[in-house]
């Protein structure tokens, strides 16, 4: 029996509240242009720059990903090996099997240490520029295809800032992990 008054009472406590919140207004709806206004009364900065620079990385990666899905796959699994007679992204034969070379210019952010390669993936570096720097490095065949590799993967957004050094010869999903390991 007291169970009774208790639901009763709950639904009349609801429905009171409902009135209140019907009478009182509820607060007001903004449109977009009053948050805009209002945001600007406050200080804030209207930056298109940046935003547009996000679109259009979210745009590209939407399209490449598309394209990738719709047409076949290369064999992953084969190793990306650069051809050992001629150096990949302008560097000089010399360069890429001296350690003690300088790297050329223009290729920043990659070391050269004989066996192995080191690259140095910056915060908030994209995987674009990140297959980029990979491909001037001699590292993978190609930039953009090591991207399309990265997005069908899910590893594009896995990726930690870092000097990574990655063994020459080695494959995608290799570079990929080494790429995603927080300690490089």
């Amino acid at each position: 029996m007291k169970l009774k008054y208790y639901l009763r009472g709950a639904g009349i406590g609801i429905i009171v509240a409902v009135l209140i919140m019907v009478i009182g207004g509820g607060g007001a709806t903004m449109t977009d242009a009053q948050v805009i206004k209002r945001a600007e009364e406050l200080g804030m900065v209207k930056s298109t720059a940046t935003s547009e620079k996000i679109s259009d990385h979210i745009n590209k990666e939407k399209d490449q990903s598309e394209a990738a899905s719709s047409e076949a796959t290369p064999d992953e699994s084969t190793p990306a090996e650069p051809s050992a007679s001629e150096p990949e992204s302008g560097q000089s034969q010399s360069a890429a099997q001296d350690p003690g070379t300088p790297v050329p210019e223009g290729t920043a952010g990659i070391a050269d240490e004989g066996n192995s390669v080191k690259i140095t993936v910056e915060v908030g570096m994209l995987s674009d520029k990140i297959s980029q720097r990979l491909a001037e490095a001699g590292l993978v065949p190609n930039a953009d295809e090591y991207n399309k590799f990265l997005i069908s993967k899910g590893y594009d957004s896995k990726m930690y800032a870092g000097v990574c050094t990655i063994p020459k010869g080695a494959d995608f999903e290799q570079i990929a992990q080494i790429l995603m390991s927080k300690t490089k």
